[in-house]
């Protein structure tokens, strides 16, 4: 290896140490400390797709260059991680990094086992390995602040002190009456608002299309799906709903919805069956003559 050669490796070295997206997980790698985060691939060609997902307190033992440049960690994951072909055979994954986000370093934790087929030293897979984890010293481990403690118990009235009463309603009072429909979500009102752009009143009903309702049902779906997904992505968990999951979104759209159209005597209804009615209706009158 010439000058230059070992030279520009020396310098990439120290740009992947101290970048502010590696260094966390050089870090992470040096200490053992478990990482969680979200893979995104690729997926072409087939023969060569990852599972995107969440791979969850991952630990990691290695980082380097890939022997076509690429910047990757090798790493130990179990379940609940995501996998296609699963864990039957092993655990070790490679993860590039440039596809890696939402990294959540547990500097808390440490892992001290050696998992089957650990190799010391250089990752043989790894043109160049930079860092490797250290198992020779015991990490730090970073305790989480302790929580303030709650008083006990609170101070007590005085044995011949009487509590404060809250205050009573009088008896010829009644409760405000409640408001009729109850929102249990942040997006319906706003896909309600734009359905109601789309309200038709025939022959003196108001009315709105199979479809045009469809499209808000649709609509109002996909934003409570996204809200689910990133809150999963904030606390690490599978971000891909289950059927049970997805099965409730529709049922909680669809009744939100049908509430609404409710409340304000809207009908679901096609233009073209509305009129058959109304035609079977006076044709049935003309017949009672």
């Amino acid at each position: 290896m010439n000058i230059r050669k070992i030279f520009l490796n020396l310098l990439n070295e120290q740009i992947v140490l101290k970048g502010t997206k590696t260094k966390p997980i050089v870090d992470a790698i040096k200490n053992r400390n478990p990482v969680s985060f979200y893979y995104s691939g690729p997926r072409k060609p087939e023969k060569n797709s990852v599972l995107a997902g969440n791979r969850i307190k991952s630990e990691l033992v290695a980082i380097g260059l890939s022997k076509k440049g690429n910047l990757i960690v090798r790493g130990w994951v179990q379940p609940p991680s995501v996998s296609k072909k699963g864990f039957e055979d092993h655990g070790w994954r490679t993860f590039m990094v440039s596809r890696m986000s939402n990294i959540q370093i547990l500097t808390d934790e440490i892992f001290n086992t050696k998992r089957p087929k650990y190799k010391e030293g250089d990752d043989n897979l790894m043109s160049v390995t930079y860092v490797t984890s250290n198992w020779t010293d015991k990490p730090e481990v970073k305790q989480k602040e302790p929580e303030m403690q709650k008083p006990d118990q609170l101070p007590q009235p005085k044995s011949d002190e009487k509590p404060d009463q809250l205050p009573q309603p009088k008896s010829d009072e009644k409760p405000s009456k409640e408001p009729e429909i109850k929102t249990n979500s942040k997006f319906e009102v706003d896909v309600y608002n734009i359905l109601k752009t789309k309200i038709k009143e025939i022959n003196g009903k108001k009315v709105v299309s199979t479809e045009d309702y469809q499209n808000s049902l649709n609509d109002l779906y996909k934003r409570k799906e996204n809200e689910w997904i990133e809150n999963q992505k904030k606390i690490g968990g599978n971000i891909r709903p289950g059927e049970g999951t997805r099965n409730r979104f529709r049922t909680d759209s669809e009744a939100e919805l049908k509430n609404l159209l409710k409340s304000d005597n809207v009908e679901i209804s096609d233009e073209e069956q509305i009129e058959l009615q109304e035609t079977i209706k006076r044709f049935k009158s003309l017949i009672s003559y």
